[in-house]
């Protein structure tokens, strides 16, 4: 045993990850966000026990960003945000002879296409994360997961590396440094209590294997020294809130619930989770959950086993690229839409057709007409659809029939103006595409296999006056 630490002969769990550092890397000083401080435990989760380099550790964007707690909407943008922040973040190692100041990471590079994000560590942290035989503290990564606090991740792992001591003593000004209390921050014990102490100590009892209690020890009138009294946690079999962060339990989630509990799934699941990631068992588990008929545990272990799942899932993702396409180029034409209106927003229409009716052009694209019965609202959606797929009035008159803030004709008012043609409405009939409509007494047209309403009618009037605008 080293003093603070402790030896451990690595042993290969089936159902965790686990996270090895160097004492010394333990005991450094440096700051690291939330974000940062997880992705640093899952790079050091990845490295083997028989490693003798380092490798570049790739991690799926969108599961690793879910996992480090980022927003759903901004996947690459934060993610880019914390390695470039990382990259720039360095630690102070105390060594014997000599104080090493260093970089985390030596690169992080994204590969967009693919989804993936390629991190490496600094070579000069070799001696501090690979072939540890001895004082080095050892956590399983799911302990650190479910913490919400850079202040209670420091000191899980400051108090796990004294586990074994039971006891541990700082002086106040160093623990800050060590929990990466910003300077001229938590001046006053008070605040550095209440603010950092109390709620780090509350969150590790009540989420990890660990059980932490203080004290406090004072130099004249002031508070010297911090004292951690560290216990196994009895009540850690109590724990039941497992955090959505944890990759194995968020996989056995999407296993029907009468499946999750078979031992045979879950080691499946587990084995194929560390040899292949999580992006790979996700979609085995889906298309198990989908394509599995009579024994579903059978289904899943081979589907798992030799990616049962991989075309079926090219597939979907093509086809989600394909709608995201199509929705783009939706939205791209009905901002090509609002761009030709603008100039008319909020303008009063007034288009006679059977009877008067008046449109006001919104800010949104819609149409609100007043009628004798209240207004009425046609989304802009709506127009823009007629827009786009039909010729609504092809037959027109020199004429106007459409009135602009109430004013009579005006040159500007006839560049715009449509109407049904004089002899469209002496023979009831109107032209609309290569279809010919009768017009009804209540204002509505009628064809052989359908009726317009009379509101309906002023949308395709409306959708033909927006056509003409420009």
């Amino acid at each position: 045993m080293c003093e603070g630490g402790f030896f451990f002969v690595v042993k290969k769990t089936q159902n965790h990850h686990l996270v090895n550092k160097h004492n010394d890397l333990v005991e450094a000083k440096y700051r690291l966000s939330l974000q940062e401080q997880r992705l640093i435990a899952f790079m050091a989760a990845e490295i083997k026990p028989d490693d003798q380099d380092f490798k570049p550790y790739k991690f799926v964007v969108k599961d690793f960003a879910e996992l480090l707690g980022l927003p759903k909407d901004r996947y690459y943008t934060e993610l880019k945000k914390v390695t470039r922040s990382l990259l720039n973040r360095t630690l102070t190692i105390k060594k014997e002879k000599s104080l090493l100041q260093i970089n985390w990471l030596s690169s992080a590079e994204y590969f967009e296409r693919e989804g993936y994000v390629e991190l490496c560590f600094d070579p000069k942290l070799k001696p501090y994360l690979l072939q540890l035989k001895k004082c080095f503290t050892q956590y399983q990564l799911g302990e650190i997961l479910r913490l919400r606090s850079k202040y209670a991740f420091r000191l899980y792992e400051l108090c796990k590396k004294n586990e074994l001591l039971g006891k541990y003593k700082y002086e106040i000004d160093e623990l800050r440094e060590k929990l990466g209390v910003e300077k001229g921050e938590l001046k006053q014990w008070i605040h550095l209590k209440q603010r950092c102490i109390e709620p780090a100590v509350k969150e590790i009892n009540k989420k990890t294997d660990l059980k932490v209690r203080y004290s406090t020890e004072k130099l004249g009138r002031r508070i010297k020294w911090i004292i951690f009294n560290i216990n196994r946690n009895k009540d850690k079999k109590n724990l039941k809130e497992i955090d959505n962060n944890i990759p194995i339990d968020k996989l056995i989630k999407l296993i029907p619930e009468k499946e999750r509990k078979k031992k045979t799934i879950q080691s499946a699941v587990i084995k194929a989770y560390k040899r292949h990631g999580i992006e790979y068992c996700k979609r085995n588990i889906e298309y198990a959950n989908q394509k599995a008929t009579d024994n579903y545990r059978v289904f899943l272990i081979k589907a798992l086993k030799e990616d049962w799942a991989l075309g079926w899932w090219e597939d979907k993702i093509q086809e989600q690229k394909q709608k995201q396409e199509q929705e783009k180029q939706k939205q791209q034409e009905y901002q090509k839409f609002l761009d030709r209106i603008k100039p008319y927003i909020g303008k009063n229409v007034r288009i006679a057709t059977i009877s008067a009716l008046v449109g006001v052009l919104q800010k949104d694209g819609s149409l609100k007409i007043e009628t004798s019965k209240g207004d009425r609202i046609i989304s802009g959606e709506e127009i823009q659809k007629f827009l786009r797929e039909n010729d609504v009035i092809e037959e027109w008159d020199k004429d106007t029939n459409i009135k602009e803030n109430k004013e009579e004709n005006t040159e500007e008012n006839k560049k715009i103006n449509v109407k049904y043609t004089i002899n469209a409405i002496k023979n009831k009939k109107v032209k609309i595409g290569d279809k010919v409509y009768s017009i009804n007494e209540d204002g509505s047209v009628t064809t052989e296999k359908e009726t317009i309403t009379r509101g309906r009618l002023f949308v395709m009037l409306c959708a033909n006056m927006a056509k003409l605008l420009d």
